[in-house]
């Protein structure tokens, strides 16, 4: 609420604002049980037993994403957003947070 205040008020108040870059990054969907392997219907279990139509390194439509599409993706977010400009997290990512150990829930 505090941002929002600030970037509705701050021209009123005098404030200098630059132009800037944000980015809204939404529902990620990690499956950490992604896997390539020889049978399609066993590459997720977001897939919940679907053949995946074609799975690759960076995921099958069945699926949800899989680590190495995130990375791929933050990597290069982070390439791209300079430390001025900021990043939106917004979603459902507790939906499988079960998937996960404590020490990875960490952001």
């Amino acid at each position: 609420a505090k941002v929002i205040q600030w970037v509705l008020f701050s021209q009123r108040a005098g404030a200098k604002i630059s132009p800037g870059r944000m980015w809204h990054i939404t529902d990620l969907h990690l499956d950490p049980t992604y896997r390539l392997g020889p049978d399609p219907a066993h590459v997720c279990a977001s897939s919940k037993g679907s053949p995946a139509v074609a799975p690759g390194v960076y995921g099958d439509y069945l699926c949800d994403a899989p680590y190495s599409l995130l990375s791929s993706a933050l990597d290069h977010l982070s390439k791209m957003v300079s430390p001025e400009d900021f990043v939106i997290w917004t979603g459902s990512e507790p939906h499988s947070l079960f998937w996960f150990s404590p020490d990875l829930n960490l952001v």
